[in-house]
C-alpha cells in the first residue's frame, strides 16, 4: 500500500519513467487521509512523479495490457501476493519468459515461503508487530506505543530501492534480469539486528527497558521545564566531566557513587532521578545550548 509505491516514487525522483497500474476502484491510499480544500497528502507523497493508467486485472484484456506495459519496462514492482500474481499471470516466470532482462520485484508481508506467504501484510502488523519492533519500545508492563504511519513501509521502501539499483547494476554486467523479493517483516528484523545479535548470543529476548534504569544519564532521556524531552547520546566515558559541568554538578566527579561507568550503572536509578530534577529546572533550548557549549 505504501512501501512499493514509495520505492517507485524514489525511482521517479532519480529520473525513472514510472507507470502506476491502478484498479478501476482506485488505489487504497487515495483519500485515506484528507485535508479540507487541500491535497491528498499520503497519496501525493508516495505517488509523486508517476504516470498512471487504470488496468482491470479481473479481465483478460486487463492482464494483456499489464503484460504489454511490463514488456517495455526495465523493472516491474508489485505488492500482490504470490497467489494473486499467479491468478493474474504476473509472476516473474510469466513476465520474464519473453523478457529475460526484466527485473521483477515483489513486496510481501512475511516472505515467499511458510504459512504466511500469502497473508496480507501492512507495516503495523508485519513490521511493527510481527517484526518485534513495538515489543522493545515503551516501558515494561505498559501498553506498547503505536508505530507512526508509514514508518515501516518507508524503511522497507529503501530496501526495495537498493535492491533494484543493485539488480540494474548486475544486469549491466551480465545482461540478465533478476527476481527480487523484499518483506516488511524481514526489514523489521534487520532494523532490530543490534538487539537480536545480543539475543542470539545470550539467549535473552530483547524487551523494553525502564527509563529510570538507564545505566548512565549520558544516554538518558529527560523531561525539561517546557514539557519537551531531551535525548542524550554520549556513549563514551570521556563525556562525563563535560556533562557534569553542563548540569552544574562538578561535585559528582568526586562522588564515589559516580566515579566510573560501573559505579554509575550500579547507582543508575539514583543518578537518573537526580538528573530528572535538574533537567526539569530549565527548558530544552537552554539545556541544548549548555550541552553543546560543554562539548
Amino acid at each position: 500500500m505504501i512501501a512499493a509505491p514509495s520505492a517507485c516514487a524514489m525511482m521517479a525522483d532519480l529520473g525513472a519513467d514510472v507507470i502506476k497500474l491502478e484498479p478501476p476502484q482506485g488505489d487504497l491510499l487515495r483519500g485515506l487521509v484528507t485535508v479540507e480544500d487541500g491535497p491528498d497528502p499520503w497519496w501525493e507523497l508516495d505517488n509523486r512523479g508517476k504516470r498512471g493508467v487504470v488496468v482491470d486485472l479481473a479481465t483478460e484484456k486487463g492482464i494483456q495490457v499489464a503484460h504489454k506495459i511490463a514488456s517495455s519496462c526495465d523493472v516491474f514492482v508489485t505488492n500482490l501476493t504470490t497467489e494473486r500474481q499467479s491468478k493474474f499471470k504476473l509472476r516473474a516466470s510469466d513476465l520474464r519468459d519473453d523478457h529475460p532482462e526484466l527485473i521483477h520485484v515483489t513486496l510481501t508481508g512475511y516472505g515467499n515461503s511458510g504459512p504466511d506467504k500469502d497473508r496480507l501484510g501492512f507495516d503495523y502488523t508485519a513490521f511493527f508487530s510481527r517484526g518485534g519492533v513495538i515489543n522493545t519500545m515503551g516501558e515494561p508492563g505498559q501498553t506498547p506505543p503505536a508505530g507512526r504511519p508509514g514508518q515501516g513501509d518507508h524503511t522497507t521502501s529503501l530496501a526495495i530501492l537498493s535492491s533494484i539499483l543493485l539488480a540494474l547494476r548486475e544486469r549491466d554486467l551480465t545482461g540478465e534480469g533478476q527476481n527480487i523479493s523484499v518483506a516488511l517483516m524481514h526489514t523489521a528484523i534487520w532494523t532490530m539486528s543490534s538487539d537480536l545479535s545480543v539475543g542470539l548470543t545470550t539467549g535473552d529476548v530483547p524487551g523494553p527497558i525502564m527509563r529510570i534504569e538507564t545505566p548512565s544519564p549520558l544516554v538518558g532521556r529527560f523531561r525539561c521545564a517546557d514539557d519537551r524531552w531531551i535525548m542524550l547520546t554520549m556513549p563514551a566515558d570521556r563525556y562525563w566531566e563535560s556533562f557534569c559541568a553542563a548540569v552544574g554538578q562538578l561535585d559528582w566527579l568526586e562522588d564515589p557513587r559516580f566515579a566510573d561507568p560501573d559505579s554509575r550503572a550500579d547507582h543508575g536509578p539514583e543518578l537518573m532521578i537526580l538528573c530528572d530534577e535538574i533537567f526539569a529546572s530549565h527548558g530544552s533550548d537552554i539545556w541544548a545550548e549548555r550541552l553543546d557549549a560543554a562539548g
